[in-house]
């Protein structure tokens, strides 16, 4: 019997400072690694040509659904209980999980490469070699990532920001190797990423044997229970796939390769917002998982804290985002792709509410009730799809943009509904309002501000006092109401003590 962890133990603010930071560094060079080569893409790419590479991209995203079932939820779900039992319960489950994505997903990848003619129709400079690499790419990161998986889960953010950032880098450097030296072009990026997916692989499956984590050995018990866990929330994630990124396949199929290009540069600057919220997240989800197991009551009091600090915190890096997204974009990108800051602020308010939900999720997945999770994701994938096919070919990226806000904040309302029936937690509703309205009148003041204003030195300026401005004014409101009773109430115990 191993001694138990308590991941949620100690301070809590202690924790998110320790180990944000590094998920936050790990991220900006892993899921914004597009954003840093914006510049690089918009000088050597047409926007159709950009375009192909996002909506190719697009597609492999789905594949990890398909290869491991989501079995990685499952993992993330059970390591915690079969580490707290033994070694070689973490063994088996390792090992189950392993061998069961390897086959089933060598399966899967060689059904989709036969299904090549037809899922790359709209783009015809896609070669059926650049989409194998698409592929396998995708089967060797889903069995790479339980390592990742089981560091993430003893907050060993050091290490994964480490060795991520190194993974990255080295997909960084080959990307502008191809595209700059040798003009592969769009194909470049592919390339780099199978590069980086087979090496981390390959240290990732060291990394595994040398823990005694992986045998020869599949105990179907444990792959049972993982597959009752995992299935339920195949449609919310493959319905999430739609929400995020099947606009772009539509955009193609509607012949606007063009503006999926344009599109893609926005939902790339749009996803500092996500890199931001993943870090948090990551910290959060853990710690509200042990101390559900543990203190329930505690735990749901310290989730109400965090919602309101949290979303003060999203809200003023979206508008930081929004308020400088113009001349972020006017710098560094060619004339071509400008016209992408006008969808920022649609975009990045998509990344708001899908980090609020994950904080309720907890709660679901705590009850085991993860099929809720799974009929919002349908509902919230239906209503997305149906807006794109009616709306784009008239309106274009605009409509995609907003089609993915209002079905984003449908399922964010559908999961806090239902996981509030679940486990109610007591929310500051009256901070929250006031965030929300502080949000609708900095939007139109940075609106009023660029119809005004040129881009230039005097906009740049203004913006500036803005910032600092938003800065104080989310600062002032990020406090829950029940947060501030507790200090006045502990300020009072001591004042009488002394």
């Amino acid at each position: 019997m191993t001694d138990k962890i308590k991941v949620h133990a100690g301070r809590h603010f202690q924790k998110y400072l320790k180990n944000t930071p590094w998920y936050l560094l790990s991220s900006l060079t892993t899921k914004a690694m597009g954003f840093i080569l914006l510049p690089i893409f918009t000088a050597y790419l047409s926007v159709e040509e950009f375009g192909t590479l996002s909506t190719l991209e697009s597609l492999g995203r789905i594949l990890p659904i398909f290869i491991s079932i989501y079995l990685d939820s499952a993992f993330n779900r059970f390591y915690y209980t079969e580490r707290n039992i033994s070694e070689n319960k973490v063994r088996s489950l390792f090992s189950s999980h392993f061998w069961f994505i390897s086959f089933w997903g060598i399966a899967v990848c060689l059904l989709t490469l036969a299904l090549f003619p037809y899922l790359t129709s709209d783009l015809p400079s896609v070669t059926l070699a650049t989409f194998s690499v698409v592929v396998f790419t995708q089967l060797l990161n889903q069995l790479a990532i339980m390592v990742t998986l089981i560091w993430s889960a003893n907050l060993l953010a050091k290490r994964l920001a480490i060795f991520q950032i190194l993974m990255s880098l080295i997909a960084l450097f080959i990307t502008i190797y191809l595209l700059v030296v040798e003009h592969y072009g769009w194909e470049a990026r592919i390339y780099a990423l199978g590069g980086m997916a087979l090496f981390q692989f390959l240290v990732l499956l060291y990394f595994a044997i040398k823990n005694k984590w992986l045998s020869f050995h599949i105990d179907f018990t444990i792959l049972s229970r993982s597959l009752k866990f995992s299935l339920p929330l195949v449609p919310n994630i493959a319905a999430g796939w739609i929400a995020m990124f099947s606009d772009r396949i539509i955009l193609a199929h509607f012949g606007k390769l063009g503006e999926v290009g344009v599109y893609s540069i926005a939902a790339q600057v749009a996803m500092l917002m996500y890199v931001v919220n993943d870090a948090i997240t990551k910290v959060q989800g853990p710690i509200a998982m042990s101390g559900l197991v543990d203190d329930k009551t505690e735990a749901k009091k310290n989730m109400s804290n965090f919602v309101i600090a949290y979303l003060a915190f999203c809200i003023a890096f979206y508008l930081s985002l929004v308020l400088f997204s113009k001349e972020l974009l006017f710098y560094f990108t060619t004339v071509d792709y400008f016209e992408a800051y006008l969808l920022v602020p649609i975009l990045g308010a998509v990344y708001i509410f899908s980090g609020i939900y994950r904080v309720f999720t907890n709660i679901v997945s705590f009850h085991n009730k993860t099929w809720i999770i799974s009929v919002a994701a349908f509902i919230q994938a239906i209503v997305n799809v149906a807006f794109n096919f009616i709306f784009i070919p008239d309106f274009g990226m605009y409509a995609a943009a907003y089609s993915t806000l209002f079905s984003m904040i449908a399922y964010t309302a559908f999961i806090f509904y239902s996981s509030q029936k679940l486990d109610k937690i007591s929310l500051d509703y009256k901070g929250i309002f006031e965030l929300i309205v502080l949000a609708f009148v900095f939007l139109l003041l940075i609106k009023l501000l660029e119809n005004t204003f040129e881009v230039g030195t005097l906009l740049l300026s203004i913006k500036v006092i803005a910032l600092s401005l938003i800065l104080i004014c989310t600062m002032s409101l990020s406090v829950s109401s029940s947060f501030k009773k507790d200090l006045t109430h502990r300020f009072r115990n001591r004042s009488k003590k002394s």
